[in-house]
C-alpha cells in the first residue's frame, strides 16, 4: 500500500493508522506526491494507493463532501476485488468511529458518512464491446488457423499450406 497523505489532520492520521494496524495491509511507503504512487502502481510494487486530499478533515467538519482516492491494480482481478472488499470494511468502521466521536462531542449538525463511488482506469463506461471485439478477432483467428491445418492434413501433406 501506498499513502499519500496531503491533509495531515488527525482524521486522516487516524485512517492510516488504522490501515498500519491490519496484518493485511503492508505500507509500503508514504508521499505527497501522486506521481510517485501511480509509477509505483505502474511498476507493480504496491497494490493500491490511498490519497487523502488536501482539507479532508476541514471538508467533514464544515459537513461538505470530501473524498478519498483508491487506486487498485487490477492486473489480478480476484485479487482486487478482495482488496477492495476489506479496504470498503476497514474505511466503512473507521467512518462510524469518526460519526460516532463528532456526533458525541457536541456537533450541531451529523456529519456526512463516506461514500464510496467506483470508476474505471481503461474502460469507465464498462462498454463490453471494448472487450469482446478483440477477443471475437482472436477466435476468428484461431479458427481460421485450425482450418487451415487441418485442410493439410486431409490433403496428407502439409506443404499445402500457404500462409
Amino acid at each position: 500500500m501506498y499513502i499519500v497523505d496531503k491533509d495531515l489532520s488527525s482524521t486522516s492520521r487516524g485512517i492510516v493508522q488504522k490501515f498500519e494496524s491490519s496484518p493485511f495491509y503492508h505500507i509500503h511507503q508514504h508521499s505527497f506526491s501522486m506521481q510517485d504512487a501511480e509509477n509505483e502502481l505502474k511498476k507493480g510494487n504496491v497494490d493500491i494507493i490511498l490519497h487523502i486530499p488536501a482539507d479532508f478533515e476541514s471538508e467533514l467538519v464544515k459537513g461538505n463532501n470530501s473524498g478519498l482516492q483508491l487506486l487498485i491494480d487490477a492486473i489480478n482481478g480476484t485479487a482486487a476485488g478482495l482488496i477492495q472488499s476489506y479496504t470498503m470494511a476497514v474505511l466503512a468502521d473507521y467512518n462510524r468511529k469518526i460519526m460516532l466521536e463528532w456526533t458525541s462531542a457536541g456537533m450541531k449538525e451529523k456529519p456526512l458518512s463516506i461514500e464510496i463511488t467506483r470508476s474505471f482506469w481503461y474502460n469507465p463506461e464498462l462498454n463490453y464491446k471494448i472487450y469482446m471485439v478483440p477477443g471475437i478477432l482472436v477466435l476468428l483467428v484461431t479458427l481460421i488457423g485450425m482450418c487451415r491445418i487441418l485442410q493439410g492434413r486431409h490433403s496428407s501433406s502439409l506443404p499445402y499450406l500457404s500462409f
